[in-house]
């Protein structure tokens, strides 16, 4: 079972260990719910927030801003993460033509 937000996702022993297994990148809307997310991962799994790479080596956590910021740089995120998976939370939101206009 894999548990995000709150929101528990049943998936089949062999789709457990492909997400196990898999370089994933999460793309936030904000900094607070990268900071939510961190604060989950520590009390489930007993660490401090910023430590969460020692639960999740191959996770990557970013907001859509930050690869804004580096396109317009030239920077190639998503290439240097290799991703196998890509999660882009709150999608739905990315067409607006502005920040916080729908």
């Amino acid at each position: 079972m894999s548990i995000w937000r709150g929101k528990c996702i049943e998936l089949k022993p062999h789709q457990q260990r492909a997400v196990n297994n898999a370089n994933k990148v999460f793309v936030e809307d904000n900094r607070a719910i990268i900071s939510q997310l961190k604060v989950s991962i520590a009390k489930e799994f007993g660490v401090k927030p910023e430590e969460y790479k020692k639960v999740f080596p191959n996770l990557e956590i970013t907001t859509y801003q930050q690869i804004a910021s580096d396109f317009k740089k030239n920077k190639t995120y998503a290439q240097d993460f290799d991703a196998d998976l890509v999660v882009f939370d709150e999608a739905h939101h990315t067409g607006a033509p502005g920040w916080g206009k729908m």
